[in-house]
């Protein structure tokens, strides 16, 4: 049993709270698009072109195992929080956490059987599924990645290791998410958006609703002036997140954290209601609201911790006697109680 100080509750429940909030987007996109495909004549619809089911089967089984990742993540969460969580229910959770594979791969078959690459392999289209993979790459990758940090971070405090997250790790974390953040914004939205303001010029801007020029990964574009600015936006507060990580930006202030949050308004003020809307895709932006959320969060959280966690901590920081909680006395209490009465028992019986 690990002994624990008011250092260590504190970590332990912030981990706990923040794992919660990420767990909770993974279940609530799925089941819009869970309710989606079962609501379209499931297994045997025609959006797959003659697909004889197995992919649709594919993609419940993808979401479900999202579902159940993010059921899991709130209950290891929550258990953190109340200080009930133990090492052993996290490692199931890091071992589930291997099943969102099963929704990668079946979510870029789709987009192949959809964008018909095999009947129309034409240089456009080809193009657009190459950037359509590296969208879903990078941010599948902050997705599940996100819930995965929460995970490692709390197995090693429960493993008593939680030293070893130091200042230098949430920065090296914020250095890796906030690259694939910029390579979201621009393989997903600067570069396909220009890609279709190219080919349309003649016909832009858009000025009243139409038939989506072309939807890319679920999202139409219709307008792509507004596409190419939201990849330039994600792509600077990208960059701006790794040079805080790399220490070539001043990072003792909240502004990064506010240009996150500043990117995650506009995407739902740009994307999910101006996009979706004109694309007549309506149950697609209530998924897409909540689909991205996790990707800002943990840039905020990463950039938090590093500016606020030690640069080096000693195995007892966490552990140290001097400043036990309230849980921790009354615990070492029962101990010295239970101890008391096996010696007094022991001397009965001799």
């Amino acid at each position: 049993m690990v002994k624990q100080n008011l250092r260590y509750d504190t970590e332990v429940r912030q981990i706990g709270g923040i794992m919660m909030v990420l767990a909770m987007s993974l279940v609530i996109y799925p089941l819009f698009d869970t309710s989606d495909r079962l609501s379209d004549n499931f297994p045997d619809n025609d959006r797959y072109n003659g697909d004889d089911g197995g992919l649709a089967w594919a993609l419940l089984c993808g979401n479900v195992a999202i579902i159940v990742l993010g059921l899991l993540g709130m209950a290891i969460g929550f258990m953190a929080l109340t200080e009930a969580g133990h090492k052993y229910i996290t490692v199931v959770g890091l071992v589930w956490q291997q099943t969102a594979f099963v929704d990668w791969v079946a979510k870029m078959y789709e987009l192949a059987v959809t964008m018909g690459i095999d009947e129309n392999p034409s240089s456009t289209t080809e193009f657009y599924f190459s950037m359509g993979i590296l969208k879903m790459f990078f941010l599948k990758f902050m997705q599940y990645g996100s819930l995965a940090v929460t995970l490692f971070t709390l197995f090693a405090f429960q493993s008593r290791k939680g030293h070893l997250k130091n200042a230098a790790y949430y920065r090296k974390r914020l250095v890796i998410y906030s690259f694939f953040f910029a390579a979201n914004g621009i393989f997903g939205y600067l570069v396909p958006g220009a890609k279709v303001y190219l080919d349309n010029e003649d016909n832009l801007p858009v000025k009243k609703p139409i038939k989506p020029l072309v939807v890319f990964v679920g999202q139409p574009i219709t307008v792509p002036e507004i596409t190419l600015a939201m990849g330039a936006i994600f792509a600077l507060v990208g960059v701006y997140g790794m040079a805080r990580g790399l220490g070539l930006a001043q990072n003792d202030n909240r502004y990064f954290q506010i240009a996150v949050a500043v990117a995650y308004i506009a995407y739902l003020g740009a994307v999910v209601l101006t996009e979706f809307s004109i694309g007549g895709r309506v149950a697609g932006a209530m998924a897409a609201g909540v689909e991205v959320i996790n990707c800002h969060i943990i840039l905020s959280f990463l950039d938090q911790k590093a500016k606020t966690m030690p640069e080096e901590m000693d195995e007892d920081y966490f552990h140290d006697d001097a400043i036990v909680t309230k849980f921790g006395q009354e615990r070492a209490r029962k101990l010295k109680k239970e101890k008391e009465e096996e010696t007094v028992e022991a001397e009965g019986m001799a």
